[in-house]
């Protein structure tokens, strides 16, 4: 095709798409001169007939993050007569940010060297944004669906807005018709360090103000494209107050509801500032979105926050009594609640049989929250009820595991030692459960024994292991959230436990686990049973 022909068809083609969405463009790359179809200025927020008067004016309009990049596409199409299809940013002279789409074909001279740029423009903003929105909801929801913390749900939600969508970043709850500040977020750590000392110097009223007021009464959002004087001046406390205000630059507000279930619970506000962005009405959508999915997880998170309460009162009324010992024998017994999370299933129990014996108990129930409590409680007066009737350890256990299938308590580990206050010897039983350990001045060592299935799985029952202790040692019943890292197998865990006990004192081996729970700071109930033969010498 001749470089006539070519410009005949670039006339054609400029013609065909005036008044339609796509604009077409020619660079006559010796000649450095740009020609635009008349409908190509508007895309690039210029008037309609607008031409660049060079490349490099037409690179101007770009993005100035984009430029480099950009520039280097255009090139290899100079150089090496490679077409493109990019996608690019253009900043309007109002300041706003636009998407365009661009093709660009190589037109060559009659050597075959690149001689001509020509190609089609068209704005996709709506789509870009359209498509960011949705990888913003979606991201937004994974993350606030991680946690069912409150106060991780409000600072994972400030924190992300800040991200992509603002500069600053607030998030208030409502308590009837008082609001407080529940988070502050911005990229920079030291703004945020400012925003803390603004709250401190100057507290904000806990009355619901203009315009934030209109969001809670009515429930719809509220835009602020440009923040007026007049603003800061109504907010500011005083000269000083006002000063800061002006200094940070703030230019356009959106404040949304945070709410869930036809109630508003809060209110997040977006503030633009040193990115000079405005706020428009494309913004409306995305942010109560935000805040309906916000509002979602913080009252889920309000709701499994007073489950777990729930949990943790009824655990405790059910809790044995905190001195387990009986007459010839030393106990200590304690149990730690999961730090973060849901409670869980961990139990123990000491049971007077009828032949004088004492059987102490421990058992971790397979789940967690309030379900799991449910179970425990049951598991554990159905497991008292067998043994008070002078059952064995392994025949309490087999007697319990029908009651278990049956019922909502599907699955627990549970461990029986029966001891003998008078010889001190002790038969253990184990359904699933962790081995025991022997203490004393030794060492420490795990008992080998035989161990069945869980309660709630069915099969047989081994017979009961025998083992006499001696003065000065202990017996020790643990549950796996003592020892359990994340960071390393169960058995290393259980090797640091033996060695642990195996180096303190008697009278420390509780709080030594204790201590140790606490270090391996594991998201899992801890429970520890400790049964020792005193020295008759020392306890005179």
């Amino acid at each position: 095709m001749t470089r006539t022909a070519n410009l005949s068809l670039l006339v054609e083609l400029l013609d065909a798409l005036e008044g339609t969405a796509t604009a077409a463009w020619a660079w006559d790359i010796k000649a450095n001169v740009v020609q635009w179809s008349p409908n190509t200025g508007p895309l690039y927020g210029r008037d309609r007939g607008y031409q660049p008067a060079s490349y490099e004016e037409w690179l101007s309009l770009i993005e100035p993050e984009d430029r480099p990049w950009v520039a280097q596409v255009v090139a290899g199409a100079v150089n090496g007569g490679e077409d493109y299809e990019i996608e690019l940013r253009t900043r309007w002279p109002d300041n706003s940010q636009h998407w365009l789409w661009a093709r660009a074909h190589v037109v060559t001279d009659e050597r075959g060297a690149p001689a001509r740029l020509v190609g089609v423009v068209s704005d996709v903003t709506a789509a870009k944004r359209q498509r960011e929105r949705e990888r913003f909801l979606s991201a937004a929801s994974d993350l606030l669906a991680s946690t069912n913390d409150v106060q991780e749900v409000l600072r994972r939600s400030a924190g992300f807005v800040v991200q992509g969508l603002a500069d600053w970043c607030s998030v208030q709850l409502l308590d009837g018709q008082t609001v407080e500040t529940a988070v502050v977020a911005h990229r920079d750590p030291d703004m945020v360090k400012l925003a803390e000392r603004l709250q401190e110097d100057y507290p904000p009223d806990d009355k619901l103000a203009e315009p934030a007021s209109q969001v809670v009464e009515s429930g719809e959002p509220v835009l602020v494209e440009e923040i007026p004087h007049e603003m800061l001046v109504a907010v500011a406390v005083d000269e000083a107050h006002l000063a800061i205000l002006e200094s940070l630059g703030l230019r356009s507000v959106l404040i949304a509801p945070i709410a869930a279930r036809g109630m508003v619970l809060g209110l997040i506000t977006l503030v633009s500032a040193e990115s000079d962005y405005r706020f428009g009405p494309d913004d409306i959508d995305l942010a109560v979105e935000f805040g309906r999915r916000s509002g979602l997880a913080l009252d889920n998170a309000r709701l499994h926050a007073k489950t777990q309460q729930v949990a943790r009162t009824l655990q405790a009324a059910l809790a044995p009594p905190r001195e387990p010992g009986r007459l010839g024998l030393q106990a200590e017994a304690w149990y730690r609640p999961a730090g973060i999370g849901d409670v869980g299933g961990d139990w123990y129990d000491v049971v007077d049989t009828p032949d004088g014996t004492h059987v102490y108990v421990i058992g971790d129930v397979v789940g967690r929250g309030i379900e799991a409590v449910a179970a425990m409680a049951e598991l554990r007066f159905g497991l008292r009820m067998l043994l008070m009737e002078g059952r064995s350890p392994s025949q309490a256990l087999a007697a319990l595991d029908p009651v278990a299938r049956s019922s909502d308590a599907f699955c627990s580990t549970v461990l029986c030692a029966k001891v003998d206050p008078a010889t001190h010897t002790v038969r253990v039983a184990s359904a699933g459960h962790l081995r025991p350990i022997v203490t004393g001045p030794d060492g420490a060592s795990a008992v080998h024994m035989d161990i069945g299935p869980p309660i709630g799985l069915g099969g047989p029952r081994p017979d009961e292991h025998m083992l006499t202790l001696s003065t000065g040692q202990c017996l020790i019943l643990y549950t796996d959230g003592v020892c359990e890292r994340r960071d390393q197998d169960i058995d290393t865990s259980l090797r640091a436990l033996i060695k642990t006990v195996g180096e303190c004192d008697p009278s420390d081996v509780a709080a030594a686990l204790r201590r140790m729970a606490d270090d391996v700071g594991c998201d899992d109930d801890a429970t520890v049973v400790v049964v020792s033969v005193p020295n008759p010498d020392v306890a005179g």
